[in-house]
């Protein structure tokens, strides 16, 4: 890192409530359309919202690979509309020359949830279907609940960029911190399971057994031999069956 201690003037707009990410006194991001950056002070709490514009003049600090703006002066000059996130790859966030320029910005990933710790704050950890992982880090005050607003399996998560890692090189450890549940939106990719049938049958009846998922309902489309036209046999949920 350079030009730790020096002070700068930098503006922009506050993408998260003070104190929502941090159980400081004071810390929040801010981002501009160069990017963004975390804001902290020990002597806080300030009153800042999401979608604040304001003006900080503080000291570069780096922490654990995240740089801060720390012992800030803070002045809110107006309001603004929050960037929107930059959509990204999980593999991407494993890759320092692709996420280090989006650190303390908001971003928006996709992926698959298959485990969730008891309480907060946590680790969770999101994949693809590379097998690619990336932590979300969900903290106490952004009143997610665990088994409720976030459960195993699919979700679109969007959150602020950040970064942990207490080794050099600081090139690995970003995590993405959902703001509140409504960063959490879920994605289930529609997908379907069963067993093919592997020969043809006559005046039996046949019962198909599926799982789907991503869907609330489903049909299913037969064609018997020598027809032109497919018929249609409804699937049910549950233990009904067609």
């Amino acid at each position: 890192p350079t030009n730790q201690n020096t002070k700068y003037l930098v503006e922009g707009v506050v993408t998260v409530d003070d104190k929502i990410l941090d159980n400081s006194k004071s810390s929040f991001y801010i981002q501009d359309g160069t990017g963004g950056i975390n804001v902290f002070d020990y002597t806080g709490p300030l009153q800042i919202t999401k979608g604040d514009k304001v003006r900080v003049l503080g000291q570069i600090l780096f922490y654990n690979g995240l740089t801060e703006l720390v012992s800030p002066t803070v002045e809110v000059i107006g309001s603004a509309e929050v960037p929107a996130p930059v959509e990204m790859e999980i593999a991407d966030l494993a890759k320092y020359e692709k996420a280090e320029p989006l650190e303390g910005m908001l971003v928006k990933v996709k992926g698959n949830i298959s485990s969730l710790p008891t309480a907060l704050p946590a680790n969770v950890t999101l994949s693809d279907e590379d097998g690619k992982s990336v932590t979300l880090r969900i903290m106490a005050k952004t009143q997610i609940v665990l088994g409720t607003d976030l459960k195993e399996g699919g979700y679109e998560v969007t959150g602020i960029l950040g970064q942990y890692i207490n080794k050099t090189p600081h090139t690995t450890g970003y995590q993405v911190y959902p703001r509140n549940k409504e960063d959490l939106v879920v994605d289930y990719p529609l997908s379907l399971k069963h067993e093919a049938l592997k020969e043809a049958y006559t005046e039996t009846d046949v019962t198909i057994a599926a799982q789907i998922a991503g869907a609330d309902s489903a049909d299913l489309y037969y064609k018997a031999n020598g027809a032109t036209e497919f018929m249609r046999a409804d699937l049910v949920k549950g233990a009904e069956q067609h």
